[in-house]
């Protein structure tokens, strides 16, 4: 009985787990989406911008390096999205590890109360 109490704590527990990092990863996405439209539109108004004040071998370093710091932020999002998820997933883990250790000891509680009411019960009979 209480190992399938375990299985079912175990799965919610699961099922919880899943969902949230589903919402991590999409929340994930989504901020890298926002990061490299606002770096596309960010570059496309500084070029414009710079074609039409300063001559053209100005703007070729002017583009490099606007897309070297577009490059730049991409990569810091990308890797903070994934630290994220890294840290869910440990902490999910760690949860589950200590949501199933302690069914299972409240499970060896109970089966220790039931010898002890057997034994009771035994010496009661005699």
């Amino acid at each position: 009985m209480s190992h399938v109490v375990i299985v079912t704590a175990a799965t919610v527990v699961v099922i919880i787990v899943l969902l949230l990092l589903l919402v991590v990863v999409a929340a994930a996405v989504v901020v890298v989406v926002v990061v490299v439209v606002v770096v596309v539109v960010v570059v496309v108004v500084v070029v414009v911008l710079v074609s039409t004040v300063s001559s053209k071998s100005s703007n070729v370093v002017v583009v490099v390096v606007i897309v070297v710091v577009a490059v730049v932020v991409i990569v810091v999002v990308v890797v903070a999205a994934a630290a994220v998820v890294v840290v869910v997933v440990v902490v999910v883990v760690i949860v589950v590890v200590v949501v199933v250790n302690e069914e299972e000891e409240e499970e060896e509680e109970e089966e220790e109360e039931e010898e002890g009411r057997t034994k009771e019960r035994t010496k009661e009979r005699t």
